[in-house]
């Protein structure tokens, strides 16, 4: 029986920062927590929030030709009082350099897949990462394969992500992505959408740029996400 769940609390945190005063914070959160709790029947906890001071996110400064998450606008204005209240009463960690995101998808493979499940909303970790997954959002349970993960994360790397400010691979959208990558194989990936940015006229440097953003950390000490080298890019 699996009794423990890893919750990206980030969102947690945004939705609570939108109460009319700071007060209210705690109800909203514990509402939410209490709602996972009660969804997964598991009393064992993890959570993670993103630093709301001093925070050096990785990915701003692996993205060069654009602003990582520059068209978002500022948090709700309780945001902070509620990412303070997760890791004081819940014991929720803070994430300093990685995203909630990865710190999930790390922790979740350090216990084991079989031997967790995650919570979140997030398209890219519950579509782009192995796990059984319950999207609090929606109240919903998504189990998510190896071989679905790979086909969505590929899929992120060709048509970027909008909603962080990720190109990806210009001139190809969503339906031209799905063509590019249908019937290939899980192993030839890389290499289909690789020949993607090619076809484009795109660097090699602007795509392993674009792959760094989108690809979700599995392990702590992950190097540098470099799934072709550039000799390999050449020889395509």
């Amino acid at each position: 029986m699996i009794d423990t769940v890893v919750v990206d609390a980030d969102s947690i945190a945004v939705a609570a920062g939108t109460v009319e005063h700071p007060d209210q914070v705690s109800f909203a959160v514990d509402a939410k927590i209490e709602k996972i709790r009660q969804a997964t029947q598991c009393n064992n906890i993890i959570g993670f929030v993103e630093a709301w001071k001093w925070k050096q996110n990785f990915r701003k400064h692996v993205s060069c030709s654009s602003v990582y998450k520059g068209n978002r606008g500022p948090k709700p204005q309780w945001t902070d009082n509620a990412k303070a209240y997760l890791v004081d009463k819940h014991g929720f960690s803070v994430v300093t350099y990685l995203e909630s995101e990865d710190c999930v998808a790390c922790t979740m493979s350090e216990i084991g897949i079989d031997k967790c499940y995650g919570a979140a909303i997030d398209k890219d970790i519950i579509y782009g990462v192995q796990g059984c997954y319950y999207n609090y959002q929606k109240d919903e349970w998504v189990s998510t394969g190896f071989e679905e993960a790979a086909r969505f994360e590929a899929y992120q790397f060709i048509v970027g992500d909008s909603g962080d400010g990720i190109k990806g691979c210009r001139g190809i959208g969503e339906k031209g992505a799905k063509t590019i990558l249908e019937g290939v194989a899980v192993v030839d990936l890389t290499t289909a959408v690789a020949k993607a940015y090619q076809s484009k006229g795109l660097p090699y440097g602007y795509m392993i740029e674009q792959m760094r953003l989108i690809h979700i950390r599995r392990r702590w000490d992950e190097p540098p996400y470099m799934p072709i080298t550039e000799e390999q890019w050449e020889a395509l």
